[in-house]
Formats: C-alpha cells, sequence, structure tokens
C-alpha cells in the first residue's frame, strides 16, 4: 500500500513542503486527479455528479482558473475531501498561484487533508513527472503484494458513508486489476458492471451482456476483438444465501489467476457482510468463520483488516442455536455489548446459525469460573434457546477448529445429561461424548443401565443417585437441599443403592460406571420426551 508519505520519497517530489494535514500522512494513495476547473458553478456541480469518485486519490492543480479566489480553493478542497481525496499537490506557486492564502492551510488541518506544495517559482516541474511517479510506484506496490482485499477494504472504509456502495466498491476493484467487473442477478442480466477502460463503458456493457449470455457454464471464455484476444471470467461464488449473484471479470489480453479471482469475491462478500443490508448482515463473521476453519491465509488477511490478534484469543464462546433458525442479529448485538464489557479483546459473529464468541480471557482457573458465573446469574435465563458452552484453554486455531465441532455434534447430549446447567464446559461435551458413543451400541448401553436396574423400581434412590453425580457434584449437602430432605437421607439413600448395585457412589472408582449409567438413562429418557 502507497501512502501519502511514501509518495512524499518519490523523487519527482523532490523539494515539496507539507503545509497542512500531517495527520493524513498514513492514507493510501490510489489514484491522482488534475483540477482544472474550480468555478463554484453549476457547470462544476454537474462534473461531480456525473464523475465517479473511488476515493484515495491526490489532486494535482494550480488553482489555474481561480488563483484569486480563496473561497472557491476551500470550496474545491471541501468538495474532494468528501468524495474521498487524501490530499492536494499544489504547483507553481508564485507563477499562477501568487501565494497560499492561511484560509486554504486553515481548512486542510481542519479535515486532515494534506496539502503539499511544489517549490516555489520554478517553471520546470511538471504534472506529468509526478503523475508517473505515483502510478509507477503503485504499480510496483501491487506487483509485490499478492494479497489486495485487506488493503481494499481498509480503503473503502475510509469512503465517506454515501459513497460506500456497490458502483463504488466494483469500481475500485476494476481500477485494481484493470479489468471490467461485472455483477450479475439470477437471470444472469447485469446488477451492476464497472468497465475498464471507463471510456469505453457504453460500448463494454452492450457487448459484455451479450458474451455473458454465451457463456454456459464455463469459468473462462476467450473473445477475440481487432486489438487481440480478450478474456470473460467467472469468480468463484462466495455469496453464501444469495444464489444467483455472480461475479465476472472481462480483461484485455491475459487472464486473471485463480487468486485474483478468489480475491475479488472475497473482497464483495465481506462488502455485503460488513455494509450491504441487502446483500448480507454479518459483520466479523468472516473471521469467525476463518478460525473455526482454520484457514491461516484468510484468517491472516482479516485479523489485518479488524486490527485483532488472533493469538490472543484464548477462549470461545458457542450459542448452539436449538431451532437452527436464522442468524439472530440482536443477539449479535447483545452479546457484542456484554461481552466487550468484560474482555479486553472480543470478537463476536456467527458461524452458520450459531453465535461464537472468542475472547483473551484470564489465565487462573478462577477468574474464568468467575466470568462464567456472573453470566449465569446476570444473563443466561435470556438464552433459552441456545446450548451455551464455554471453551477454555485454546492454545492454536486448529484447538478452535475441534472444540466447535465437538460441541456442534455432542452439545445437545451434554444439554440432556446436564438440563440445570445454563453454561456447560468441555468437560461436559467430552463426557456426553463418551456416553453419547457408549450409548451407540445396544449391548454396551443394555449393560450400563442393567447396573441400575435394581434401583429403578424406588424412585427415589435414582432420582438421589442421578442429583448426588450429575447435578451436585457429589456432595450430599447439595443434593439434600436440593431435594428438600436431611442429609443423613441421602446417606442411608447412597448406602442402599451401594448395597442394591454393588458400586458406592461415593468411591471414584465405583462411581464412574453408575456416573454412565444415570447420564445413559437421562439422554434415553430425552429422547423419548
Amino acid at each position: 500500500m502507497i501512502t501519502v508519505a511514501d509518495v512524499m520519497k518519490l523523487p519527482s517530489m523532490y523539494g515539496a513542503t507539507i503545509l497542512a494535514g500531517h495527520a493524513g500522512m498514513s492514507n493510501p494513495v490510489e489514484s491522482v486527479t488534475v483540477l482544472e476547473y474550480g468555478w463554484i458553478t453549476n457547470t462544476l456541480d454537474e462534473l461531480f455528479s456525473k464523475t465517479e469518485f473511488q476515493g484515495n486519490d491526490l489532486i494535482i492543480t494550480s488553482f489555474a482558473t481561480i488563483a484569486d479566489n480563496v473561497e472557491a480553493q476551500c470550496e474545491n478542497i471541501r468538495r474532494y475531501q468528501a468524495m474521498g481525496s487524501v490530499g492536494f499537490i499544489l504547483f507553481y506557486i508564485g507563477l499562477i498561484l501568487p501565494s497560499v492564502d492561511d484560509r486554504v492551510i486553515a481548512c486542510c488541518n481542519e479535515l486532515d487533508l494534506v496539502l503539499i506544495t511544489m517549490p516555489e517559482d520554478i517553471r520546470t516541474h511538471k504534472y506529468s513527472d509526478v503523475i508517473g511517479d505515483i502510478y509507477h510506484a503503485i504499480f510496483k506496490d501491487q506487483q509485490a503484494g499478492s494479497n489486495y482485499v485487506s488493503t481494499l477494504i481498509r480503503r473503502f472504509s475510509n469512503l465517506p458513508a454515501e459513497q460506500r456502495n456497490t458502483n463504488t466498491l466494483l469500481r475500485m476493484l476494476s481500477n485494481h486489476l484493470q479489468a471490467s467487473i461485472i455483477l450479475t442477478d439470477y437471470k444472469k442480466s447485469i446488477s451492476n458492471i464497472a468497465c475498464w477502460p471507463q471510456s469505453l463503458s457504453e460500448l463494454l456493457s452492450k457487448e459484455l451482456k451479450k458474451q455473458l449470455q454465451k457463456m454456459q457454464g464455463e469459468q473462462a471464455v476467450k473473445i477475440s476483438y481487432d486489438d487481440g484476444a480478450n478474456y470473460l471470467q467467472h469468480c468463484p461464488t462466495l455469496l453464501e444465501g444469495k444464489e444467483g449473484f455472480d461475479l465476472y471479470t472481462f480483461k484485455y489480453n491475459e487472464l486473471l489467476s485463480r487468486e485474483d479471482l478468489w480475491q475479488a469475491s472475497e473482497f464483495v462478500q465481506l462488502y455485503s457482510h460488513i455494509w450491504n443490508k441487502d446483500l448480507g448482515k454479518l459483520v466479523t463473521s468472516e473471521l469467525v468463520r476463518a478460525i473455526i476453519d482454520d484457514d491461516p491465509l484468510k484468517m491472516r488477511r482479516l485479523a489485518d483488516l479488524f486490527q485483532i490478534n488472533v493469538a490472543e484469543l484464548n477462549q470461545m464462546w458457542v450459542f448452539a442455536s436449538v431451532d437452527s433458525s436464522e442468524p439472530d442479529l440482536k443477539l449479535l448485538r447483545k452479546c457484542t455489548e456484554y461481552f466487550s464489557g468484560i474482555y479486553k479483546t472480543v470478537l463476536v459473529g456467527f458461524y452458520e446459525s450459531n453465535m461464537v464468541i472468542f475472547a483473551h480471557a484470564p489465565q487462573t482457573a478462577g477468574e474464568r469460573d468467575s466470568i462464567v458465573q456472573d453470566f449465569i446469574n446476570e444473563s443466561a435465563d435470556s438464552y433459552s434457546n441456545y446450548v451455551v458452552v464455554c471453551c477454555d484453554c485454546l492454545n492454536t486455531t486448529n484447538d478452535a477448529h475441534n472444540a466447535y465441532f465437538d460441541v456442534m455434534q455432542y452439545a445437545s447430549f451434554a444439554r440432556s445429561i446436564y438440563p440445570q446447567k445454563r453454561v456447560l464446559r468441555p468437560s461436559d461435551v467430552s463426557f456426553a461424548q463418551i456416553c453419547a458413543k457408549e450409548s451407540a451400541c445396544r449391548e454396551t448401553q443394555i449393560r450400563y443401565l442393567k447396573i441400575i436396574e435394581d434401583i429403578e423400581t424406588t424412585p427415589e434412590l435414582l432420582t438421589t443417585l442421578t442429583a448426588y453425580l450429575l447435578d451436585y457434584e457429589s456432595s450430599m449437602a447439595n443434593t439434600a437441599k436440593a431435594l428438600c430432605c436431611h442429609i443423613n437421607t441421602i446417606k442411608y439413600r447412597l448406602n442402599a443403592i451401594r448395597d442394591n448395585t454393588g458400586y458406592s457412589p461415593s468411591k471414584p472408582a465405583d462411581a464412574y460406571p453408575l456416573l454412565i449409567a444415570v447420564a445413559i438413562n437421562r439422554m434415553r429418557d430425552s429422547e423419548n420426551e
């Protein structure tokens, strides 16, 4: 990415001075625009209304038509800044423009717009030298950097809100790839198009409409014109849930690489998820997806975009949707607000219909348990339509990948085993996995259920054993309180269970088969409900 600061280092800028807008020196530069007509008239209004501005351009001018009109100079500066321009380079000071007025400097400082002046009273400086130098630097940077999505998204996000639309997006992508970009709907009709070069927009729009009908499922077609071979290519489909939206590129004399096509699709997809409510709804869900899918390339791009250190994310909360409904944006906002108040680093998004939260959690188990307990006390009742699981100690994205898919496979079993737990932990999911696998084998299931067969006829014994082992972590006092009886009654029942099963619930080795037996029994009862 070439910035204004990089432009100042170019040979053609030797002797140039920064008069204002120092805060904007790190802004990216993607193009150069020459300002010729500056009078504040209907003609200027028409020029602005009919010109596509892609932003991040440097304006080169001498204010020749308005050299004596400071108000007009400031108005032009404000207009171009509103269109996303990052700075002005003033030529021929002392020759055409008498001087730079303090009001112009103040205007640029107010807007954080960089104001650069070329050396005064020198006739040999040329626009073409600076333009050529800047575009050469931009081209070299594009050649050196194969991953352009983060740069374009960052540039796009810096544009004024009124410019953040599909047309601007495609124009930005078109200028970067030096290719025409076409977005079609389900009828294969052109929904939006950005032609390269822009001067051939009318001709290309008609021709490309014909060629799209001829593709018939092909990924690329060669189109011959008088000036040589040209290529119409179909980008990989990434707009999930929006069947029919397709992205195409058309480039003169060369094929775009598969990587360029993937990134073009990714750029449009990110736009649809972040800004366009008609094409998508989600904000950081693409980074959540990249982490869970353990996709390092996409993860690095998006982490850089959202300025998140993925290595710090050692905890994952999963809100698994019970009814597999569409992503709930109210839940997104609610969780973002709640967890942002707890963690310094937090990432909230969806993976399919499930809410996923990654956070930088405290190192000690006690602090993490305290956070979970606070959530249970304050908010858990609001999430009855979700199985909530909190996974700690995730050292790698592969850990997150495995933990997420374990939750998806076994969380429902864990919920049936631990119906009173508002937040499940990895140990609960792991135990549910063991029980589910044991229960899947009919012979093994029967063997475990046979252990508690003799106490099933005495409901209070089975209820006590289940509560003691699964709900109250082998605490006789808590079990007695929950069942509204004396602790001695619990002792009596546990002894009776030992007499009837041959296993002592208070001894770890004996308790384990009893634990699996009552868990499988709960799973079976849940299936029959």
